[in-house]
C-alpha cells in the first residue's frame, strides 16, 4: 500500500516493512525461523506489489499462465535473499551489541542492501524503500542530501527506533528501562520532524535558469504491432499529426514555439538512416517547424556484422542530424540474452531485436539545452544520472515504452522512481511514453500533468534549465560509499566484541 497500487497510495506505510522484519528476525526462536519468516513477508508484500510481471510473460513471451505465476514466485525468492541478509545481520548485532547501536547498525545494513541490489546481477532497485516517498514530495527531498539509498537508511532507521516499544518486553535481553524504551522512539520522532523542515524549505524554492518550453507526445502504439512493417508509415503519420497538435498548442499557451519536441522510446520502429522516405518526414516536421526532435529508433553501428542499438536520435531546428545517444543499461532477456543463459520465452521480447550497450554518457546539446539521456530502465539507476548531470546535462528526459505491462501499477512505479532521479540531481526530467505515464518531472519531485494509460496523448511544459548542483551530487562518491561501508564497520565492531549470555540473549515470552 506504500507504492503505487490499484487501491490508495499511502507511502508512510512502507516503514511498516523493516519494522515488520525486523520484529520477526529479533523474536524468532532460531536462525532457520528467522529465515522463513522473512522469506514469506517479502513474497506476501512484493508478489502484491509486482503481481503485473505475470503480463508480459503471458501476453508477450507466451508463457501458460501457471508458470508465469511461478516464475513470478521464484524471482521472489531470489530478491528475498536481501531482506534476509537484513535479519540475519539484526540478529548478529542483538547478540552483541546495546540495543540502541543495533537500531543504528540495522538502519545503515538496510540502505547498504538496497545499493547492493542495485548493483549485482544486472541490478534491480525497484521498490527501494524511500522510493515510495516521492508520492508525497515532502518526505522526498532528503534524496537531495543522501540520494534513495541513503534516504532508505535514514527511513528504516526511524521505522525500526519504533521496535523497543513494538516489542517491549520480547526484546532479545533483559527487559529495557523506560529511557530504553521511550528514548529511540524520541529519536526517531525528531529525525522525521528534520526531514520534514528540508523538505518543506526545499519544496519552496524558486525556479531559477532560463525557462524552456517542451512538447511531448505519447502514441499509444499497440506493442503486438509496432514492429509489423505494413505499419510503420501509419506509425510516423499519427505522431506527425500528434506532434502538429501539440506544437500548435504550446504555442497558444505560451505564446512562442517549443524548444524541443520528444517522442518515446523505440517510436520508429525502423532504422533511421538518411534518404528514405520515412526518415525524411522527420526531418521535413522538423524543418517546417523550425523544433529540435528527440525521438526513440533503433540504431546500427558500422562494419560488416554491425551491432544494433537501443538509440535516441536528436534532429536540429533545419531536421539534421544533430547527435544520438545509445542506451547503455540493457535489460537482461528483454534487450539482450547474457552470455550462457538460455531463456526460452526471452526471444519473444527481443522481437527479432539483440542490443549492444552504448558507451557515450555525454549529453546531447542543442542551443542552451544539454540534454541528458535515461532510456526506459535507466532511470531506475542513480548512478547513471548522477554521469549525465556530471557531463553537463541542465535537463533530464527519460523516454520509455511500459506497454508491456498491460494497465497495471508498473508505469506508475516505474514513474516515481524516475521521479528519485530528478530530486537527486535538482533537474526538471521530461519522461515520455510509448502508453505511458508521461509527464514533466520537477527537481523536487512534483509529477505534472502526468498523462494517461493506453491513449494518446500530448502535452506542453514550461521548465527551467537548471545549473547549481545537489549535495548529493557533489558528494556522490563519498556518500554512496558511507552507504555502502557502513554497515561494515558495525560488523567489525560486533565481531570484536564478546558474544552476550546465550540466556539473556533470548526472547522473553511474555
Amino acid at each position: 500500500m506504500g507504492f503505487p497500487n490499484s487501491l490508495a497510495q499511502i507511502p508512510p506505510l512502507v516503514l511498516l516493512f523493516p519494522l515488520c522484519l525486523a520484529a520477526l528476525a529479533l523474536t524468532a526462536e532460531n536462525t532457520g525461523r528467522a529465515v522463513a519468516g522473512s522469506v514469506c513477508v517479502f513474497l506476501l508484500g512484493g508478489l502484491l506489489a509486482t503481481y503485473w510481471l505475470v503480463y508480459p510473460l503471458v501476453n508477450f513471451g507466451r508463457v501458460p499462465f501457471p508458470l508465469a505465476f511461478i516464475f513470478v514466485i521464484l524471482l521472489g525468492c531470489f530478491l528475498s535473499i536481501y531482506h534476509v541478509s537484513f535479519a540475519l545481520l539484526l540478529r548478529f548485532f542483538a547478540s552483541r551489541l546495546p540495543p540502541v547501536l543495533v537500531l543504528l547498525a540495522g538502519g545503515l545494513s538496510w540502505g547498504a542492501l538496497e545499493l547492493a541490489r542495485g548493483w549485482l546481477f544486472t541490478g534491480v532497485t525497484w521498490h527501494c524503500l524511500s522510493s515510495a516517498m516521492i508520492a508525497w514530495p515532502l518526505l522526498a527531498q532528503g534524496a537531495s542530501l543522501a540520494g534513495m539509498f541513503g534516504l532508505s537508511s535514514l527511513y528504516a532507521l526511524i521505522a525500526l527506533t519504533s521496535l523497543p516499544v513494538v516489542l517491549r518486553r520480547h526484546w532479545p535481553g533483559r527487559a529495557p528501562c523506560r529511557l530504553e524504551l521511550l528514548g529511540p522512539p524520541a529519536v526517531g520522532v525528531l529525525l522525521f520532524a528534520a526531514l520534514l523542515f528540508y523538505g518543506a524549505g526545499r519544496l519552496l524554492e524558486e525556479n531559477q535558469g532560463p525557462p524552456v518550453i517542451l512538447a511531448q507526445v505519447q502514441g499509444n502504439i499497440d506493442q503486438s504491432q509496432k514492429w509489423n512493417p505494413d505499419r510503420q508509415a501509419e506509425t510516423v503519420r499519427h505522431y506527425i499529426s500528434l506532434s502538429e497538435k501539440v506544437l500548435t498548442m504550446a504555442e497558444n499557451s505560451f505564446g512562442r514555439q517549443a524548444d524541443l519536441l520528444v517522442w518515446p522510446e523505440t517510436a520508429m520502429p525502423f532504422f533511421f538512416q538518411p534518404g528514405q522516405r520515412l526518415n525524411a518526414l522527420l526531418s521535413e516536421l522538423a524543418l517546417h517547424r523550425r523544433i529540435p526532435l528527440l525521438f526513440g529508433a533503433p540504431g546500427q553501428g558500422e562494419g560488416v556484422d554491425p551491432e544494433s542499438y537501443n538509440r535516441v536520435w536528436l534532429l536540429d531546428e533545419a531536421g539534421r542530424y544533430a547527435g544520438h545517444y545509445d542506451k547503455e543499461h540493457l535489460v537482461p532477456f528483454g534487450e539482450y540474452i547474457p552470455r550462457g543463459l538460455y531463456v526460452p520465452f526471452a526471444s519473444e521480447f527481443l522481437q527479432g531485436w539483440g542490443f549492444s550497450p552504448g558507451r557515450d554518457q555525454r549529453p546531447l546539446r542543442q542551443g542552451s539545452l544539454s540534454l541528458g539521456l535515461l532510456i526506459c530502465y535507466e532511470s531506475i539507476f542513480p548512478e547513471l544520472a548522477q554521469a549525465r548531470v556530471a557531463s553537463g546535462a541542465n535537463l533530464l528526459v527519460n523516454v520509455s515504452n511500459d506497454a508491456w505491462f498491460a494497465d497495471s501499477p508498473a508505469p506508475w512505479q516505474h514513474l516515481q522512481l524516475a521521479a528519485m532521479r530528478a530530486v537527486e540531481q535538482g533537474r526538471y526530467m521530461l519522461r515520455s511514453t510509448n502508453t505511458g505515464a508521461s509527464a514533466l518531472i520537477t527537481p523536487t519531485g512534483r509529477i505534472n500533468d502526468a498523462g494517461p494509460l493506453f491513449k494518446d496523448y500530448h502535452s506542453a511544459h514550461q521548465a527551467w534549465l537548471q545549473e547549481e548542483k545537489t549535495f548529493f551530487h557533489r558528494n556522490y562518491a563519498e556518500i554512496t560509499g558511507l552507504t555502502a561501508c557502513a554497515p561494515l564497520l558495525f560488523i567489525i565492531a560486533t565481531l570484536l566484541r564478546p558474544e552476550k549470555d546465550k540466556r539473556s540473549a533470548q526472547p522473553h515470552k511474555g
